[in-house]
């Protein structure tokens, strides 16, 4: 610090060293203040909730590839998930990325709207989806299973680490139920949505026919505290081929 200062005062001889020290203090704090305030803008205060979308996305039997195999669909699964949502406009000031291993959460800012990430879902999602699969070889392809949940979260001020949400550990146990594994074991899509109640009944049910070219089903998931109720379809590459020709026409 001292031969900084030296060389700063050089250059500005008309300041002694003790004043240069008082100019860098002031910079570090305005530094300082401008960082905290970044944060505080796009996080939640601690002790007080904020609303947001949760994604999170699982890949299908991740686990039994080898560690370089994994990498290489943790990339994929990343890709994917860039492209989905910068396809429905959301920018990377308003989600936060967590990875969890073998799966990917993305918290959105409530105040962004939820359609346009379900649209892309269903008609990015899938061609996505299938581009990273037609170059993999038949043994590393990718097969997603995903949540879309409305969550409250506070950030967690006892371990001060990530958030804390009841309505996230309930999408959490939705995306690793066993009848929501079951889903894709019996199908071959590449892609196995799921959303949440009471999100589908408030924003997915009430919108006009075609503005989300998808038919749900509803299914009941066993949980920690019992039954909830969630809406699931299924989506390959030719359903969203077909759905952006029948736009395009």
């Amino acid at each position: 610090m001292d031969a900084l200062l030296e060389i700063l005062a050089s250059r500005a001889p008309s300041l002694t060293a003790e004043q240069q020290l008082e100019a860098i203090h002031a910079l570090w704090l305005r530094a300082a203040e401008a960082e905290q305030s970044a944060l505080t803008s796009s996080n939640p205060v601690e002790g007080r909730q904020a609303k947001g979308w949760a994604l999170l996305l699982d890949v299908e039997r991740f686990a039994s590839h080898s560690d370089a195999v994994q990498m290489q669909i943790r990339q994929a699964v990343y890709d994917f998930s860039d492209a989905v949502l910068a396809s429905a406009g959301v920018d990377k000031a308003h989600r936060h990325r967590t990875d969890r291993g073998d799966s990917l959460l993305e918290l959105i800012d409530g105040n962004f709207p939820l359609v346009p990430v379900l649209r892309s879902l269903l008609l990015r999602g899938p061609i996505q989806l299938h581009e990273t699969n037609r170059i993999m070889p038949t043994s590393m392809l990718v097969r997603l299973r995903i949540v879309v949940a409305m969550v409250r979260f506070e950030i967690d001020s006892v371990t001060a680490h990530g958030w804390q949400s009841q309505e996230l550990n309930d999408a959490t146990r939705l995306l690793d139920s066993y009848s929501f594994r079951q889903a894709m074991h019996e199908r071959t899509d590449a892609m196995v949505l799921a959303v949440t109640d009471p999100l589908y009944p408030e924003v997915v049910e009430p919108l006009p026919a075609g503005v989300l070219p998808a038919v749900f089903d509803e299914i009941i998931v066993d949980g920690k505290n019992g039954p909830r109720v969630a809406w699931r379809t299924a989506l390959m590459a030719t359903d969203a081929y077909g759905w952006a020709e029948e736009r395009s026409s």
